[in-house]
């Protein structure tokens, strides 16, 4: 045995065979194992028919006996510190930071909320309710959080889920790993909750006609009443993630609107040496800045332009070209915010804008739209000009 850390030479060796047991040395090559190998870094093996167990950086050239290798240590192939949930910390509400009403058909309304019947407020989270309509707004964080989800009750109410769809592309990353899901929770309803999670895949990639289930309405800590409380939970994912995951927080009655909860610091990561089970002491929260997570949202949901584009007079028409500033998901369904507005050919900056009568037509791709807004102010002598017209008038999704 070669034991740890106190000479230069216990750090560098070179074993050309092991019959009995090698453990806590950096920097280690063995060419055949047939003992016990634990407890190191660094490690290359040619040949095994022994035990290789709980190392970092390995690399095994022929194992007789692969299941005898435990690699459970750091021996994740991605950085866990990455939050594979987006808009973790409920930061980002491109569709309107008013109060959402939510009814139990998903169906979003007042608040300014645009776009009815998918639950989707805070950006990538989907509220869903069961027995009557909660609403759900933009409250403050915990601690150096800046903001969370808050959801009020109502009379009847018996059921409410928070939960997010993660794509493919996404989801992949967790295929095969041992993954930790982990929020902090507000409990606003007088009395202890215990939340559930659960975990979903759609058994066909990217679509959710029909789903297969996880982990099933698993609890998750208790949460006592008028406090934070922390809630996390480990479990094995496998290839199916390959398709996508649906991740769901769920809680019960909140049948009065003065009863609510509130939702932040969402996140799920590769913890490989995290055991199955609630977990006490989770990663701390991976943090991404506001921008990053702006950028990341609008791969599925994208609001206006915040500008102006140039567009090409035809006829009685402008037509422009806007390009996303992430490409989508897929090809998004776009859907008018406001009347757009018009800048005809030789006006003023300040002056001469014309209020287009609702008409609009967009045509969009996962990296741009074409947009048509129609205005009878414009003469037949203009066309082939350029006019000015608002990048504001539209919402383009394509969330899952």
């Amino acid at each position: 045995m070669f034991s740890s850390p106190g000479s230069k030479s216990a750090q560098r060796k070179r074993i050309f065979s092991n019959n009995g047991l090698v453990a806590n040395i950096f920097g280690l090559f063995v060419k055949s194992n047939n003992g016990i190998v634990s407890n190191s870094s660094g490690i290359f093996v040619n040949a095994n028919t022994g035990v290789i167990s709980n190392l970092s950086g390995v690399f095994v050239d022929n194992s007789v006996y692969p299941n005898t290798i435990n690699l459970s240590n750091n021996l994740s192939n991605y950085d866990t510190r990455t939050n594979l949930l987006l808009n973790g910390n409920m930061e980002v509400w491109q569709r309107g930071t008013g109060t959402a009403t939510i009814n139990t058909s998903s169906s979003v309304s007042s608040g300014g909320f645009i776009v009815s019947g998918n639950g989707y407020v805070a950006d990538c989270w989907q509220v869903v309710t069961t027995g009557a309509s909660v609403t759900a707004s933009i409250a403050a964080g915990r601690l150096n959080s800046y903001q969370c989800m808050q959801v009020n009750g109502a009379t009847s109410h018996t059921a409410l889920t928070i939960k997010q769809r993660m794509e493919a592309l996404q989801a992949a990353y967790t295929a095969n790993q041992q993954i930790t899901v982990q929020a902090y929770i507000y409990n606003g309803s007088g009395a202890s909750i215990t939340p559930t999670l659960t975990i979903k895949y759609p058994t066909a990639t990217d679509n959710w006609t029909s789903t297969s289930t996880l982990i099933n309405a698993n609890n998750l800590q208790v949460c006592p009443d008028a406090s934070w409380t922390q809630v996390a939970f480990a479990f094995a994912s496998n290839t199916t993630a390959n398709a996508g995951m649906e991740v769901s927080f769920s809680f019960g009655a909140l049948n009065t609107t003065s009863k609510y909860v509130r939702i932040g610091e969402c996140a799920m990561t590769i913890t490989p040496n995290i055991a199955n089970g609630t977990v006490s002491s989770p990663p701390t929260y991976p943090v991404r800045v506001y921008p990053e997570e702006l950028m990341l949202s609008r791969r599925h949901c994208f609001a206006g332009g915040g500008g102006y584009a140039v567009g090409v007079v035809n006829t009685s028409y402008v037509t422009a070209s806007i390009k996303f500033p992430v490409k989508m998901r897929a090809t998004p369904t776009v859907v008018l915010i406001a009347t757009p507005t018009i800048q005809p050919p030789g006006s003023a900056a300040s002056s001469g804008s014309t209020t287009l009568p609702g008409a609009f037509s967009g045509t969009a791709s996962g990296g741009r739209i074409d947009i048509q807004s129609f205005s009878p102010s414009i003469s037949p002598g203009n066309q082939g000009d350029c006019a000015i017209l608002t990048t504001d008038p539209f919402l383009a999704y394509c969330e899952l």
